[in-house]
């Protein structure tokens, strides 16, 4: 009987064991995904970067960007531009089919902050916006105000966003694209209807104005006509004016349009972003400046 139990009890021990190995390290991973800071060159006391933690979130939900913030002590021999892209890209970052997000880098060992930005954070944060951005981190990063420097910038996104939505554009999350609403107002309505009236008056007028040239025409032709009739005199017309209309015709080749857009630039609420290609192929754009 004992050895029944002794051998039950192990059998639950070890799966209870198996459980828990299992379940463990789900958690932390799910722990691990979720964290948006990553103070690795130790610039945060925990009180900051839980405070940055939350902003983060409260930005993030309000913008349906994903934003990660990371400090760094050695950028593995990278630019702080190849490194922010890379973190964002091998982190699986973003929202939405474009995983669009943005990602402020300070860069102690390049001594450099910078800002990468992906899907709708390209078309959203512009060249001038990432300018605004970089001056609010500059002022408190050279004070050594690291923590600041990071939710001034955060704060900048969320106004960014804000002004956008101002202006009348709407963004979709999912696909990672901004759009403009189109409003006519009443006054601006009524002028197009004013406008179109015109312009069809002015069609009107100008075809009843070929109808009457053509009969005044037509009756001058048919009583010159007659003139040469009653006359008996014929004139060969026919082949001078051939001759003469082929010495005026011009053959002329009409080039076609390539279509070709240029590239490396997107348009978005606040003006055009430039773009580059990171390692991973991934699209990106921001800007950075040295400390």
């Amino acid at each position: 009987m004992r050895e029944k139990f002794k051998r039950q009890f192990s059998g639950l021990l070890l799966f209870v064991l198996l459980l828990l190995g299992f379940c463990l390290p789900g958690a932390v991973s799910a722990r691990a995904e979720g964290t948006r800071v990553f103070d690795n060159a130790n610039l945060f006391s925990e009180s900051e970067k839980a405070e940055i933690e939350r902003t983060v979130a409260k930005v993030s939900a309000k913008t349906k960007l994903d934003l990660v913030v990371v400090t760094t002590g050695s950028a593995e021999g990278k630019s702080s531009e190849a490194y922010a892209d890379d973190f964002y890209d091998a982190g699986n970052y973003g929202y939405g089919s474009k995983l669009s997000g943005a990602l402020y880098l300070i860069d102690m060992d390049n001594r450099r902050i910078h800002i990468s930005t992906a899907g709708g954070a390209i078309q959203l944060l512009s060249n001038s916006e990432i300018e605004t951005l970089l001056n609010l981190g500059y002022s408190e990063v050279t004070e050594g105000h690291y923590a600041a420097s990071a939710e001034k910038v955060l704060a900048g996104i969320q106004n960014s966003y804000d002004r956008a939505k101002q202006k009348g554009w709407t963004y979709n999350a999912e696909s990672g694209v901004w759009t403009k609403k189109k409003h006519l107002s009443p006054l601006a309505a009524l002028g197009s209807l004013a406008a179109s009236l015109l312009t069809a008056l002015g069609a009107v007028t100008g075809v009843k104005r070929n109808y009457k040239m053509q009969d005044g025409a037509a009756k001058r032709a048919s009583t010159v006509a007659g003139i040469v009739a009653a006359s008996g005199v014929a004139f060969g017309f026919r082949n001078t004016a051939d001759r003469l209309l082929d010495r005026n015709s011009v053959r002329r080749r009409i080039p076609r349009s390539s279509g070709g857009s240029g590239g490396g630039r997107s348009s978005g609420p606040h003006g055009s972003s430039s773009t580059h290609t990171s390692s991973s192929g991934r699209t990106h754009g921001g800007g950075g400046r040295s400390f």
